[in-house]
């Protein structure tokens, strides 16, 4: 098997058990800052275009799960995806005012989100990254995991789907509904 995709199974595996695993809840008393200002600054770096704060609070490889399809991101097609976000936005820059409300939106969505430990040095995060026009419309989720090293926590995985969370998911009282075929 080739190393990349040894990486990418190794992550892919990982990233599964992690997801499988029961998590302790971590919100409430003794999740650490330093996790939610990770999980900011990586997700607030990739937002506002800013690429050398992103790569910052990356281990690369980055396993980059869309979809439900795995990939593993290097530094160079990290930076690629921040650059083209970027000029994507270069029709109309924000104005540092609005940089500044992006940030401290995020900062609040972050401040929200629910933090999970799977040890001392693995924790995964979910937040909000859009809610529809109304409930119906459902909302999206992005899920960080990230891992604690020498240098602090960087992110390791980002889990995303293209589509939202229905609200019938979230319901606890009745089945989601089958997949599509």
């Amino acid at each position: 098997m080739r190393e990349g995709h040894c990486i990418v199974v190794a992550g892919t595996a990982l990233l599964l058990a992690v997801l499988a695993t029961p998590l302790a809840a971590g919100r409430e008393a003794g999740a650490p800052a330093d996790v939610r200002r990770a999980a900011h600054a990586y997700y607030s770096a990739l937002v506002l275009g800013d690429a050398e704060q992103y790569i910052r609070h990356v281990r690369f490889p980055l396993q980059a799960v869309r979809d439900g399809v795995v990939s593993a991101r290097t530094e160079a097609q990290a930076r690629a995806l921040v650059r083209a976000l970027t000029d994507r936005r270069a029709a109309r820059p924000l104005s540092e005012e609005e940089k500044a409300t992006v940030a401290r939106r995020l900062r609040e969505v972050i401040d929200e989100a629910r933090i999970e430990f799977v040890g001392a040095d693995t924790a995964s995060v979910a937040f909000l990254i859009g809610s529809g026009n109304a409930p119906r419309d459902g909302d999206r989720v992005c899920l960080l995991l990230l891992h604690r090293g020498r240098d602090g926590w960087r992110v390791i995985a980002e889990v995303t789907d293209s589509k939202p969370v229905p609200p019938a998911y979230l319901r606890e009282d009745i089945e989601p509904p089958a997949p599509a075929r």
